[in-house]
């Protein structure tokens, strides 16, 4: 269902916070009743490179109708799915239903002696769900066990809190409501999704202090006439997207056909494939008539070439494989020939498309070279 897409989004990453005690839900105000819109008003305090956010665009489960990943249910999930059907509470609240939950689940984590304590808060209201044409009555189940539904309603907040052994903390907060009006609930049917928007914050206190905020990481999603399909992407539909310093739009284009983005951080725009690869090959094919010493690519324009990729004594001609290299970005290349006194060449902002798997730069002088691409 697509109700539960998001909701279990969340199970295992950590963050809550609450009263020492670790008691179960109680009529006393929940954390998870804290956390408002304006929570997710900030800036991150974390920035990404075009390769770090692309690799960060294509392992996000949210843009995916089936998540390509292997293993099944962790422990720690199961533990706490066990923790919310026995300690949480779900009430009739007028046409909707509302579930409660507050607990320590320190003891859910294979080493529960880093932590002082892991209060998760949660919290959903508006909740509802319709099998057969009529609603049902959410009394009867636990929150990881109730039926089959064809549609529903819900509006979720969460709040974590991890206290480590070292005084060091870290909390999560995330809220998912209609994008067009945030204290109303997201509607979902079982083929659609629209106008709902996950909002997600980790807060770090990574000082030894439990007071001093040393990051803000923020990720938001927002549903546009999303439709669910049989395969590993979305039918149709499109995503709007913020993921730290970048933003975006992701569009499906079918269950079997790989979505396609477009993302900026405001100095640069980018675009790219989802689950698409991310590197190519590259080959050195030297003509030049003098040997080749060293091979080293650099981030165009950055001028800090790092440690040379030819590991081979010299190549005096003929082809031979360097390695993988960053694809759908600009790169800087240079050959070191030896002897040194012969000098170096390098070619300067090539774009390295990741519609190809194979890119050669062929070295015919000390001066000229081309790349050829299969």
């Amino acid at each position: 269902m697509f109700a539960m897409i998001a909701l279990t989004v969340l199970v295992g990453c950590g963050g809550g916070g609450g009263s020492s005690d670790g008691g179960s839900s109680s009529s006393s105000r929940l954390l998870a009743e804290s956390v408002s819109i304006a929570d997710f008003n900030v800036v991150s305090t974390i920035t990404h490179t075009e390769a770090e956010i692309r690799e960060k665009i294509n392992s996000q489960s949210a843009f995916y109708n089936n998540f390509p990943s292997t293993g099944g249910t962790s422990a720690r999930s199961e533990c706490i799915d066990d923790m919310e059907d026995q300690s949480g509470n779900i009430t009739k609240d007028g046409n909707y239903y509302r579930f409660s939950f507050e607990k320590d689940i320190k003891d859910c984590n294979s080493d529960s002696t880093s932590f002082q304590s892991e209060i998760m808060s949660r919290l959903l209201t508006y909740w509802s769900t319709i099998t057969n044409g009529s609603s049902n009555d959410l009394t009867q189940y636990t929150v990881n066990s109730n039926p089959s539904a064809s549609s529903g309603t819900y509006l979720s907040r969460w709040y974590r809190e991890i206290i480590y052994t070292n005084n060091n903390k870290y909390i999560l907060k995330s809220l998912e409501s209609k994008e067009s009006n945030p204290s109303s609930p997201c509607e979902w049917t079982t083929s659609t999704r629209n106008d709902c928007e996950y909002r997600r914050k980790f807060v770090t206190y990574y000082n030894n202090d439990l007071t001093t905020v040393t990051g803000v990481e923020l990720v938001k999603y927002n549903y546009n006439n999303v439709v669910r399909s049989g395969g590993t992407y979305y039918a149709s539909g499109s995503m709007e997207f913020r993921i730290e310093n970048w933003s975006g739009v992701m569009t499906f284009n079918g269950s079997s056909t790989p979505s396609t983005y477009t993302a900026s951080d405001g100095s640069q725009t980018i675009t790219g494939t989802l689950g698409g690869q991310t590197s190519v090959s590259l080959y050195i094919n030297n003509s030049s008539g003098s040997d080749i010493q060293n091979v080293f690519i650099s981030a165009s324009e950055n001028d800090d070439w790092g440690s040379d990729k030819l590991i081979l004594p010299t190549l005096s001609s003929g082809s031979v494989y360097i390695g993988e290299i960053g694809c759908n970005q600009s790169s800087d290349f240079r050959v070191d020939f030896y002897p040194t006194t012969l000098g170096e060449h390098k070619k300067y902002n090539y774009y390295v498309s990741c519609s190809n798997s194979k890119l050669t730069w062929n070295i015919t002088s000390t001066s000229v070279s081309s790349f050829t691409v299969d």
